[in-house]
C-alpha cells in the first residue's frame, strides 16, 4: 500500500466483491477528499481593515496648520519658475543663498567621518540642484538633531 491509500483507509488490493474500477474510483475520491481537506486548512479569514477617516478641510489648510513657519521667497525662483520655499529654521537660514559647493562642504563637515564631499556628490549628484540642496539640508538637520 502506498502512503496516500494508507492515510485514507483504502486498501491497495481490491476488497472482496470489488472490481479494479471500483478500487480506482475509491482511490480517486479519497485523493479529492484529501485535497479538499488540505485546502480548507489553508483558507484563512481576512482581517477587517479599519475605516478611513473622513477628510475635513482642504490639503492646503492642513499644510498651513502643520508647517506655519515656511519661508516663501517670491523674489528668488526655482528653475521651474516657482517661488523658493524653505523651512525657515537655523539650517535653512545658514544655507539660504549659498552655492551648492558650500552646501556640500557644510554637510560633509557635519556628517564627518562617515561622509565626505565626494561620497555625498556620488549619492546626490544625479539630482537637480534643488533636490541636492534639499537632501543635504535634511541630512544636516538630522546630524544636528542627533548631537
Amino acid at each position: 500500500m502506498n502512503e496516500q491509500t494508507q492515510e485514507q483507509g483504502v486498501a491497495a488490493a481490491p476488497a472482496a466483491g470489488m472490481t479494479k474500477q471500483d478500487t480506482d474510483s475509491a482511490k480517486a475520491r479519497a485523493k479529492v477528499a484529501a485535497k479538499a481537506a488540505k485546502k480548507a486548512k489553508a483558507v484563512k479569514a481576512k482581517k477587517a481593515k479599519p475605516a478611513k477617516a473622513a477628510k475635513t478641510g482642504d490639503s492646503l489648510s492642513a499644510l498651513k496648520e502643520a508647517a506655519p513657519d515656511y519661508k516663501v521667497d517670491k523674489e528668488k525662483r526655482t528653475a521651474g519658475g516657482n517661488a523658493s520655499i524653505d523651512s525657515d529654521d537655523e539650517v535653512a537660514k545658514k544655507l539660504r543663498g549659498k552655492p551648492i559647493e558650500d552646501v556640500y562642504a557644510a554637510a560633509a563637515k557635519a556628517l564627518a567621518p562617515d561622509e565626505t564631499v565626494a561620497s555625498l556628490k556620488k549619492r546626490y549628484g544625479h539630482l537637480n540642484l534643488g533636490m541636492q540642496r534639499m537632501n543635504l539640508g535634511n541630512r544636516l538637520r538630522g546630524a544636528l538633531n542627533a548631537k
